[in-house]
């Protein structure tokens, strides 16, 4: 604070409040000048001096108003997925991916009563974090420290501390609502810049979402926001209260909070097959089993299926990319597919399901030939070369064995 401003806290009157109506407040004093400060507030405000003086018109010395233009600097939360700057991507069962969280966290009022703010991450059920050693925690430039060990700050448990150097800056939680999340506290006092960056890795499980729907082009507010099993949350709030989380919704925001939020979505993909007799799509194929491959070479191999009675297989959790399906085993009685079908897992708004709103995947049209009797082939004097060669075979075979009878005799 600049030295003004503790001259006028020191000398000037406190305890004075203003009359408000909407979005003015007004005060009626004497003159000198004044260092306004909110005492209940939701927002940000930066320090307000106001400076009440007489001027001389028309002859007379007249008091003069003085009209100040609060300047509000208000927190913010960015979310990325994958990379910074995107908010949804798709990703395979089990693979690895990040999560980038870039906080803007202004200064305080210089009368705050609390110093603690929050930055917190719920992720849905078909994702999983991966562990407290993939966390990286950037205050501006410069790169916090760590450090995982179980305590208690202010009577709230943490699972590892966060340090600059020496210096406790902050905490971190795995508890959100009974819910298991990453829960960052901070005292503003400690940290050096206004802006934080934290990162940390993350999986899909077997409860992820296949498919991509419209939730991603809907505009949620704070208000509708269904946690589903693909979502991220990421939260900044300026007191002790966190969103109150209940059920499945996030709703009743605590009025001494700021929140601030941005949402980010993981998704996987499915491809479908269906295998039926070459030319007749309505003589399905079971038991075909195919290996599914991520490369050309067929060395990454990500899985298998068998289709069922009515041709039909499915493989979940995949990501964007091409993929090969090679066929291991033939339905009975029909040829085994001598090369592998390549698919394309892409992003196409024209293969939208039209009343879900959802892309799956893409579907394999799969077809085989049925295996019969060999055909013989040439014309007649092939024919007659063959039969000639079986019967001079039959002849010699006959007169060997009459002359090893006859010379035994």
């Amino acid at each position: 604070m600049s030295l003004y401003a503790n001259y006028v806290i020191k000398n000037n009157i406190s305890g004075v409040s203003l009359s408000n109506s909407g979005t003015t407040a007004s005060l009626t004093t004497t003159t000198g000048s004044y260092l306004i400060l909110p005492t209940e507030t939701n927002r940000l405000y930066a320090v307000m001096v106001a400076n009440l003086d007489y001027e001389e018109q028309n002859g007379e010395w007249a008091k003069q108003n003085e009209s100040i233009v609060a300047k509000v600097s208000d927190p913010s939360v960015d979310a990325s997925i994958g990379k910074i700057g995107q908010d949804k991507a798709s990703f395979s069962i089990g693979e690895e991916y990040t999560y980038f969280i870039e906080a803007t966290v202004p200064p305080y009022p210089t009368n705050s009563q609390n110093y603690i703010f929050h930055i917190g991450t719920i992720l849905g059920d078909g994702i999983s974090y991966v562990g407290l050693d993939t966390l990286t925690i950037k205050d501006g430039d410069k790169v916090l420290n760590v450090i995982v060990e179980n305590g208690t700050i202010d009577g709230v448990e943490y699972v590892a501390r966060i340090a600059d150097g020496d210096n406790t800056v902050g905490s971190i939680s795995n508890k959100f609502n009974e819910r298991e999340a990453y829960v960052f506290s901070f005292d503003r006092r400690l940290l050096a810049f206004d802006n934080l960056t934290i990162s940390f890795k993350s999986k899909l499980n077997n409860q992820s979402m296949a498919c991509r729907g419209t939730i991603l082009n809907k505009d949620i507010t704070s208000n509708d926001f269904v946690l589903g099993s693909n979502d991220m949350l990421a939260i900044l709030g300026y007191s002790h209260a966190y969103m109150n989380y209940t059920d499945n919704y996030l709703e009743n925001l605590d009025i001494s909070a700021l929140i601030s939020y941005k949402l980010t979505y993981a998704f996987t993909y499915k491809v479908q097959m269906d295998k039926h007799v070459l030319g007749d799509s309505t003589k399905k194929l079971g038991g075909a089993v195919f290996e599914i491959y991520s490369d050309l070479a067929l060395t990454k191999k990500v899985g298998s299926v068998t289709t069922d009675i009515d041709g039909f297989a499915e493989f979940y959790g995949l990501k964007e990319g091409k993929y090969y399906l090679k066929e291991v085993t033939a339905p009975t009685g029909y040829s085994l597919l001598k090369l592998p079908i390549e698919i394309e897992i892409k992003y196409d708004e024209s293969l939208v399901d039209s009343e879900t709103g959802e892309y799956c995947g893409p579907i394999a049209d799969i077809s085989n030939t049925k295996i019969s009797a060999l055909p013989i082939t040439g014309g007649i004097g092939t024919l007659i070369f063959i039969s000639v060669g079986i019967l001079l075979i039959t002849s010699a075979i006959l007169g060997t064995m009459y002359y090893r009878k006859k010379k035994t005799i």
